[in-house]
């Protein structure tokens, strides 16, 4: 076995397959999987059980009551079989390459400290950002006399999830989870590995191969005390002395000490649980040199510009909420004007994006079509469609891509399962859905983007069932079922004609689905 994943199980039942899927479905395939379960209020047990029923390569752990993370994850160390352990939160999932790219560097490179890039996706407020350590060579190796504090700074040191371990180093020096601290265990389980390891190097691999999620707005920092203030200068403090104790380490500690003073004087002010007066308190604690009353008014003044700008930023969200809902209603208006044009009700769209499903949701037809919520690139999609029911009894392989299930149909057709979660719930819907085609009323629909050029559209000419062109291109326009967007010829492609419904131009769709039948 050569690399062991453990993930701690807590309340994932929504998360849980696909952060597994991602995992086993990537380019690695030597991997034991262990979850534990530290006692879930919902469904993950089950969950975990059936996943072990699945896959011969999950073993699967449940703590005998609430223990928290640290206890959990060396519950898992315990039964580690592989040369090297990764640690992924059930929250997360990784992309493909996660695992065989960081176990690929580790075996060049085993005395060094293996990490990589990652993504942050804030659920809450619908956004990702990308984290690498620069945005030059695809690897760096960095002495860590030099580069810890910045490898710290930039988000890339302290946390477990983007790091490759030896579990031979792991076992040697009996490293293990601090299960008398709640914050900040993952930091100093990297700290004690390279400190016991003498990591002299870090290798960077600029790729963010990882996908953490945070779901909600909750500051890890919201709970803190003299213990924790305590134990992150003493971590500090063995990074200072990772680096060599040299003067320009001993610089970079001070301003961290100042800058977590900072963050602990900020969250203690935010804190809706402390008084005026254990604010106070708790300041003094934390800043010796400057008068705690002070700080306080100076915070106090910031939190009521902060206050202010939050307010606009909830005037600015109301308004374009009700921008949006106007718009919405405007859209839907205009379909139920369409609605009642359709004559045709049953009918399988095959189509190469998302249009064939908001045509079926618009027009309140159920989805009978695999196509649904796909998306395929020409000229694969043109080849597939060529030979339909060649394809649609092939055998569909999966694989985990970046965020989302990859497959590839007839050995030559790749398709994007772009809003499914997992590989299991990708195939199921194929094979469900497959089922419900209607070989007698057929539509196809296509976008000339994504390397439609003039040999792919002499293919599309011969596909032998009625179809719908969206494109930029005069050229192609005598084609029958052709819709030509000339407003977009600079772009030289058809954008997105989701948002405002615009596929249902001229009527051109409505009359070629009212109008289908199956070809010769």
């Amino acid at each position: 076995m050569r690399v062991t994943v453990i993930i701690p199980v807590y309340n994932a039942e929504k998360t849980l397959q696909r952060c597994v899927e991602s995992i086993l479905y990537g380019l690695e395939r030597s991997i034991q999987v262990i979850l534990v379960d530290d006692c879930s209020l919902d469904g993950s047990w089950e969950i975990c059980q059936q996943l072990k029923r699945e896959y011969s390569q999950i073993n699967c752990i449940q703590n005998d009551r609430n223990r928290g993370v640290s206890y959990t994850r060396n519950q898992g160390l315990k039964k580690a079989l592989g040369e090297y352990i990764l640690f992924v939160d059930s929250d997360d999932w990784v992309s493909g390459k996660y695992v065989s790219t960081l176990l690929h560097m580790a075996e060049k490179q085993p005395n060094s400290l293996i990490l990589c890039g990652f993504y942050f996706v804030n659920q809450m407020q619908g956004f990702k950002e990308i984290f690498l350590f620069d945005y030059g060579e695809k690897t760096k190796k960095l002495p860590i006399c030099t580069t810890l504090f910045e490898l710290k700074d930039k988000v890339h040191l302290q946390q477990l999830w983007n790091k490759i371990f030896r579990r031979d180093m792991i076992e040697k020096a009996h490293i293990r989870f601090d299960e008398n601290q709640s914050m900040g265990e993952d930091f100093q389980f990297v700290l004690d590995y390279m400190q016991a390891a003498e990591i002299q190097e870090c290798v960077v691999i600029n790729q963010p191969l990882y996908y953490y999620i945070r779901w909600n707005e909750n500051s890890l920092m919201s709970n803190f005390g003299a213990e924790t203030w305590e134990n992150a200068k003493m971590r500090f403090q063995q990074l200072c002395y990772l680096c060599g104790n040299t003067l320009e380490a001993k610089e970079r500690y001070q301003k961290q000490i100042e800058q977590l003073q900072s963050n602990y004087i900020y969250h203690a002010m935010h804190s809706g649980k402390l008084t005026t007066q254990e604010k106070i308190e708790t300041i003094k604690k934390l800043n010796a040199n400057e008068s705690a009353q002070k700080i306080y008014h100076r915070y106090k003044v910031t939190m009521t510009k902060e206050s202010i700008k939050a307010g606009v930023y909830t005037v600015r969200q109301v308004l374009a909420r009700g921008w949006g809902k106007f718009s919405r209603i405007c859209r839907q208006k205009k379909i139920e004007k369409i609605r009642p044009q359709l004559r045709n009700r049953d009918i399988t769209i095959i189509s190469q994006n998302c249009i064939g499903g908001v045509f079926y949701h618009d027009m309140k037809l159920p989805f009978s079509s695999p196509t649904i919520n796909l998306f395929i690139r020409e000229p694969d999609f043109v080849r597939m469609v060529c030979n339909l029911e060649y394809y649609m009894n092939a055998e569909l392989e999966l694989f985990w891509g970046e965020e989302y299930p990859i497959g590839v149909l007839g050995g030559d057709v790749h398709i994007d399962f772009m809003h499914y979660h997992s590989c299991s719930e990708a195939r199921e819907s194929w094979e469900r859905r497959k089922k419900r085609i209607n070989w007698k009323n057929i539509v196809i629909l296509a976008t000339d983007r994504n390397g439609f050029t003039d040999e792919v559209f002499r293919q599309w000419k011969t596909v032998r069932y009625p179809k719908v062109l969206f494109t930029v291109n005069e050229a192609f326009k005598d084609e029958s079922g052709t819709i030509v967007y000339s407003q977009y010829a600079e772009k030289n492609f058809v954008p997105d004609l989701i948002p405002n419904r615009e596929f249902y131009k001229d009527g051109v769709v409505l009359s070629v689905v009212n109008h289908s039948s199956a070809g010769c």
